[in-house]
């Protein structure tokens, strides 16, 4: 991968040994810069900034997400995983902030959204080197021994497009390990409680029933039918409608939703979705070896330099906008300033553009961050709670006792 040029000039922020460069996305539970990390002798190297949004910096939940995120990422290390450098906090800002790397590329939403755009379809064998490479990955979180010597056991939970990267240099790298946790912890998952993107989401996770590897697995057969179809598989208007669609609504078989469905690549895929985890792959690897195989039979083509020169087509006229538009600043700011002045970011490097099938059905507040956490638990009243009905049931009882004793007899 070549990085982009240095960029010239004073930067627009700089925090500890980070110039930054230019903000890439914003979500609900924080937003990404693109900067240089700065080091000795001249050290340099693009990475990317990931900052929680100040104003919920207090939440303890989303905090905890944070850094769970950095604690668990930081200890894989699998050229298929964005890798993380570094965790600190911004003292001036009250906010938390990932340094990790940086691939110049596009997540599978924003792909999907722009080859809709483009009336394109994602080539199969493009679609499987991507699946096969987050399956890998997903492999290694959760059958890699860690320092104990036993295998991690980390399930992503939320695996989905906006969380898959595509570079232009053809490689595949899975982020945001957010709400991903080892099943021997429990410290991110009460019962009843709802974490992810209800769209890609198993049954069992929606059912907030006990999860394995089985169920990211799931996940990645909702992405091979979307990619391979165009279509959304479970997303529909609201989310109960998705969640429901999830645990009920049959699931098309892709051959019926596109002519000509590679008659190899049905069975992988519905087996992947199948609702039973039993029935499923017992591992990610066995998914990614039977694309893998397919591919090879059917002599496509899967090859990283294929798959960049796909992006680099794909992406060709909004780079060039982009370039054209020569950057122009926002008035954003950013983190606490040494000299307590404002700076600007200036805009993303990709526009995107709403239309085509799969951006009308897409949502928006799907990427790049979690969809919601939700509890499924009613909320019941505390203790306190209680004991104020308690206390003011018996003052009612007492007041019309009061009355058609004393007033009652009177008033007559």
């Amino acid at each position: 991968m070549t990085p982009n040029p240095a960029p010239t000039g004073k930067p627009l922020a700089r925090i500890r040994n980070y110039e930054v460069v230019r903000r890439l996305a914003k979500g609900g539970m924080a937003e990404i810069f693109l900067a240089w990390q700065t080091g000795a002798g001249g050290f340099r190297r693009q990475v990317v900034l990931k900052r929680i949004h100040p104003h919920i910096s207090s939440d303890p939940l989303f905090v905890k997400m944070f850094l769970n995120e950095a604690q668990i990422a930081a200890g894989l290390s699998h050229p298929n995983i964005v890798h993380i450098y570094e965790f600190f906090a911004d003292a001036p800002n009250g906010s938390y902030i990932i340094a990790m790397e940086y691939l110049d590329g596009e997540n599978v939403q924003t792909v999907l959204r722009e080859a809709a755009a483009s009336n394109l379809q994602i080539p199969i064998g493009l679609v499987i080197r991507i699946m096969s490479a987050v399956c890998e990955a997903l492999d290694y979180a959760y059958s890699e021994p860690g320092p104990d010597g036993q295998p991690r056991h980390i399930v992503h939970r939320d695996a989905s497009p906006s969380n898959v990267l595509v570079g232009m240099d053809g490689q595949v790298k899975l982020l945001d390990f957010g709400i991903a946790k080892a099943l021997e912890s429990d410290a991110l998952t009460k019962v009843g409680t709802l974490k992810g993107k209800y769209s890609y989401m198993s049954p069992e996770q929606v059912r907030s029933l006990p999860i394995d590897h089985r169920s990211d697995i799931f996940s990645v057969g909702i992405m091979l039918w979307e990619m391979t179809t165009g279509r959304r598989l479970f997303k529909r208007p609201t989310a109960a409608a998705t969640l429901a669609a999830v645990l009920t609504d049959p699931i098309p078989p892709p051959s019926s939703v596109v002519a000509e469905y590679p008659a190899g690549l049905e069975p992988i895929v519905l087996r992947a979705l199948d609702r039973e985890p039993s029935v499923r792959y017992g591992a990610a690897r066995d998914l990614a070896a039977d694309l893998e195989d397919l591919a090879q039979r059917s002599q496509w083509v899967t090859t990283a330099n294929a798959l960049a020169a796909f992006m680099r087509q794909l992406f060709a006229s909004k780079r060039a906008a982009a370039e054209l538009s020569g950057g122009r600043d926002l008035d954003l700011p950013f983190f606490g300033v040494p000299d307590g002045s404002t700076s600007t970011l200036s805009t993303p490097l990709v526009t995107i553009t709403s239309k085509g099938d799969w951006a009308q059905e897409a949502d928006l507040a799907e990427a790049p961050e979690i969809e919601l956490v939700h509890s499924l638990e009613p909320s019941l009243p505390d203790e306190g709670s209680y004991r104020v009905a308690l206390w003011l049931f018996v003052a009612f009882v007492l007041l019309s006792a009061l009355f058609w004793v004393v007033l009652f007899p009177r008033l007559r």
